[in-house]
């Protein structure tokens, strides 16, 4: 069977695409453009759920990373002041005029921009502190305590209310350690801040959004670096992290010598009080309570006022709750002891026990375990029960810190709101480095976990949000080793102390015995002889004879200085014994023997011109008496520079190294005569000879 098949003749298609074909795919994909177009319109004219939808799903990874809206990545200038915005205005406000959000009808809220801390010279101050702190004495679980004894008269060194509350019961020993230490702070824009949020919150004025907590800068920590600058003296280390949060463990890492020191030291309540209207939980660590030393006031800070008040009172309480208080003098209460003993016997025969962490109050065992300031070291998580915590300071204050307006206010002198104070700080720093501190601020994001009223969910979804870094200048340390030319006259007398002959720089002394004087300084961490005390504090030898070729310095230089004594609670003279007399007692002289040489090589005293001179005898003329001229010394370092000392330069107050020299000097004096017992005996005059 055969089938005809008929073909189709294209030949007249083919001939039209030919002639036509250009047209005709103009055509289509005009028709697909206008189909798109309109598609598009329906989209934006319809709800915008679905399209925020579509750019969460397109946009998340990069938001998350970000917490902002593209509008938030445009770099934006920053005011520099907000005028008085608690004024009248707060009360009589018009949205249209002082909070034009652009779009009217848009109320979506967006997530803040976090402004960094500000580091210009005005607004950050960099201070190095050398002293001695107050801490408990600590071992791998346990704390020494003084024991409850039996003694009937007044404890030694303890004042008559310590020695009530006392009564009966133990108290934790108080010691004193040594410290190198930098705080940095930085103030940190809260006002600027506070109108951010307003903006990005979609509130209309700023009482309106303190009203509501949950959308006021929650600080939650700072993320801390450091870098040292290398030996070429032009670049850095890599950043080593201070302060860093770890999501993971959801707390704030500290470095372990910041965590040790949180951990042991007494922290100064005094220094909170006078900053309270700037202290923010989560912006500034606690800083530990200085034995012999004060800490500089940040009266120069821009935009920081200081609350001057009454110190903290440093009599012990009584009653109910002195177990749990933290005096100045004296150790903290705990539970134990004889219900009937006496005073705690204080003095060189005093009796110390271990207690274990958790017979302590449990603010002390958290302390001494880590767990309080390793979860919490910026205080953003104290609870405002906590009487010593940044928190409680703020407890009877509205959010931001403001108090709140009472009936009867007078309108026209509204509450201030201050901007807030960033504060950390390092320990075990070394001389002769220098060092670079980067820092950020973290937030807690006000709209995490919203859902009906943000501009896209995946702002929701951010926890957190993070400011720029901010950086410290560069801190020096300074040396600890000073060597000064002059001849001054020691203020006492010590066996094996300084040096009280006169120098001879002229005949009939040979020329090689020829000798000028030095003072030298020197930072001492602790004595480890028999004292074995922490003095961190200067020791002078307040005049050394040195030749030309000698070493400049001493070993053993019985040298007057201010211990701790933990026995006593109190400061005192460091003594030693020295010799056994007749009557077989340690004989003890004042003062304890300082090694004044302390690189290797010491410095060396390679020529010196100068000094007290004898002027010729001419013919019958009367005798001339002696006449000095300043002394020149050039010394080799330990580092093979050859350096110029001038005794004129070393006296002159009014050069700056010379008056460094002397305040040093009169601060150590004062403070040994006042242990003495007795005023200020300093002079601080050039010897003369005899």
């Amino acid at each position: 069977m055969k089938f005809n098949v008929k073909k189709i003749d294209l030949s007249g298609v083919k001939e039209f695409l030919f002639q036509k074909g250009e047209r005709v795919g103009l055509a289509i994909c005009g028709g697909i453009a206008v189909l798109l177009l309109g598609v598009g319109l329906l989209k934006v004219g319809g709800s915008g759920t679905s399209y925020a939808k579509d750019f969460q799903s397109a946009s998340k990874n990069k938001l998350t990373i970000l917490g902002q809206t593209a509008e938030d990545n445009v770099e934006k200038p920053v005011p520099k002041e907000i005028k008085d915005p608690w004024g009248e205005a707060l009360v009589k406000f018009d949205p249209a005029e002082l909070a034009p959000f652009g779009d009217k009808h848009d109320t979506k809220r967006r997530n803040p921009t976090i402004f960094k801390s500000q580091d210009d010279e005005k607004h950050i101050k960099v201070d190095y502190i050398r002293a001695g702190y107050f801490a408990y004495e600590l071992e791998k679980d346990k704390a020494w305590a003084f024991e409850g004894g039996g003694n009937e008269k007044a404890a030694v060194g303890v004042p008559a209310a310590q020695g009530a509350a006392n009564a009966g019961g133990r108290h934790l020993a108080k010691i004193m350690n040594w410290g190198r230490m930098v705080v940095v702070s930085s103030v940190f824009p809260m006002r600027e801040q506070l109108e951010e949020y307003r903006k990005k919150l979609r509130f209309a004025t700023l009482e309106e959004l303190l009203a509501n907590p949950d959308s006021v800068p929650k600080a939650l920590g700072l993320n801390v670096y450091r870098c040292e600058m290398k030996a070429d003296g032009k670049t850095f280390t890599e950043w080593s992290p201070l302060f860093k949060y770890n999501p993971k463990k959801d707390r704030i890492e500290v470095a372990e010598r910041i965590d040790r020191l949180f951990r042991e030291a007494y922290l100064d309540e005094d220094n909170a009080k006078t900053l309270v209207n700037h202290l923010q939980p989560g912006l500034a660590t606690p800083l530990p309570l200085l034995a012999n030393a004060q800490y500089p006031k940040l009266d120069k800070l821009e935009d920081i006022k200081l609350v001057e008040g009454e110190p903290l009172d440093d009599k012990q309480p009584k009653g109910a709750g002195a177990d749990k208080m933290m005096p100045k003098k004296g150790g903290i209460m705990i539970p134990g002891g004889k219900k009937d003993a006496a005073d705690p016997v204080v003095g060189d025969e005093a009796k110390f026990v271990l207690v274990p962490w958790k017979k302590l109050p449990k603010e002390l065992a958290d302390k001494f375990s880590g767990s309080k300031f390793d979860a919490d070291p910026f205080g953003a998580k104290q609870d405002k029960d906590d009487a010593k915590g940044p928190a409680a300071m703020m407890k009877d204050k509205g959010p931001m810190g403001v108090v709140p307006m009472k009936d009867g206010d007078n309108p026209a002198n509204p509450n201030e709101l201050y901007d807030a104070l960033v504060r950390f700080i390092d320990i075990d720093v070394e001389p002769g480095k220098t060092y670079l501190y980067s820092f950020q601020v973290r937030m807690k994001n006000p709209n995490e976990g919203r859902r009906n009223d943000v501009a896209f969910q995946a702002l929701a979804d951010i926890k957190e949000l993070e400011s720029p870094f901010a950086y410290s200048p560069p801190v020096t340390i300074p040396g600890e080793f000073f060597v000064y030319a002059l001849d001054q006259r020691p203020n006492t007398d010590l066996k094996d102390g300084s040096d009280t002959k006169p120098a001879r720089a002229e005949a009939p002394v040979p020329y090689g015995q020829w000798n000028t004087t030095v003072q030298v300084h020197r930072w001492l961490k602790k004595f480890t002889g028999d004292l074995n005390a922490t003095v961190a504090d200067w020791a002078i030898a307040e005049r050394l004879l040195v030749r030309r070729g000698d070493t400049i310095g001493r070993y053993g230089v019985n040298v007057e200085i201010p211990v701790w004594n933990k026995s006593k609670e109190a400061f005192e003279i460091g003594y030693h014994a020295q010799k056994v007399n007749v009557k077989n007692k340690a004989k003890h002289f004042g003062g304890v023997p300082v090694d004044f040489v302390v690189d290797a090589p010491p410095p060396l005293l390679v020529d010196f011109e100068g000094g007290w001179k004898t002027q010729v005898k001419i013919g019958n003329s009367p005798a001339i008496p002696r006449d000095e001229a300043a002394v020149e010394m050039l010394i080799l370092t330990p580092e093979g520079k050859l350096i110029l000392r001038n005794s004129r330069n070393d006296t002159d107050l009014a050069n700056p190294a010379a008056l460094e020299r002397n305040e040093r000097w009169d601060t150590w004096r004062k403070g040994v005569d006042k242990l003495k017992g007795g005023g200020t005996t300093g002079k601080g005059g050039i010897t003369m000879p005899k």
